[in-house]
């Protein structure tokens, strides 16, 4: 899970992608933790803008052997750190690079109220994605 983007505080995309990492870990995926991405993004030198687009995150999860990666952008409420107003999730499958699943939820939240309904999420459209593959 990539640091989730937007018009969020620094923090807050850093913790987000953390929520959103532990969440995760619930439902039984296997996650590659953050420092070993930003490691390899230091490593490659992708990260010199401090900004990592779709395709230069689809290469660090190569180099990680992920099967897929997670990005993300998002908008906190103005003067609130931890509530948000949107969050959007994709997961990019690292082979093809195109987009796996997105969500989107929208509404004043906090920032662990958003990371659970946006994995809830998530984890439903996962598991419909992998009938189709059926």
């Amino acid at each position: 899970v990539f640091e989730i983007r937007g018009s969020l505080w620094k923090s807050t995309g850093s913790e987000m992608a953390d929520l959103i990492t532990t969440e995760l870990l619930q439902y039984g995926f296997d996650v590659i933790e953050r420092a070993q991405l930003t490691k390899i993004i230091n490593e490659q030198q992708l990260g010199q803008t401090g900004l990592v687009d779709q395709d230069q995150a689809v290469t660090v999860g190569k180099i990680a052997g992920a099967d897929s990666i997670i990005i993300g952008s998002g908008k906190t409420v103005y003067g609130q750190r931890d509530t948000l107003e949107s969050l959007t999730i994709k997961i990019i499958n690292v082979e093809t690079a195109s987009v796996m699943v997105s969500a989107y939820i929208t509404g004043k939240m906090k920032s662990r109220s958003a990371a659970q309904k946006i994995t809830r999420a998530i984890n439903g459209k996962i598991q419909d994605y992998k009938k189709t593959l059926k």
